[in-house]
């Protein structure tokens, strides 16, 4: 809803404490679904960075899950390499998981 209106400091704020309830739950898919959002986000802010490393645990996650959202996260990947490049991407992965 507040990233629908543009208010993104608000929509990080509330995908930021949901990610957190998720993660005390134990919700790993859902947690998953909170860094994709998170992501999102970030893309649409232009913060290919910080995106990248919220599509990395998310596709982390829904790997390991056997989560049809592999997928969704992969595409998402792509869309960040094309902004920061191949070299730039592989270091977040190696950063965040590796």
């Amino acid at each position: 809803m507040y990233q629908a209106r543009g208010d993104y400091d608000r929509a990080l704020e509330l995908y930021g404490k949901s990610l957190e309830i998720k993660e005390k739950l134990g919700d790993i898919s859902g947690a998953a679904s909170s860094y994709g959002q998170l992501g999102v986000l970030n893309f649409q802010l232009q913060r290919y960075e910080t995106a990248a490393e919220y599509f990395v645990k998310a596709f982390a996650i829904f790997h390991q899950i056997g989560s049809p959202n592999t997928q969704l996260a992969q595409q998402y990947l792509a869309l960040v390499q094309e902004k920061i490049g191949e070299e730039k991407l592989a270091a977040i992965f190696k950063r965040v998981i590796g």
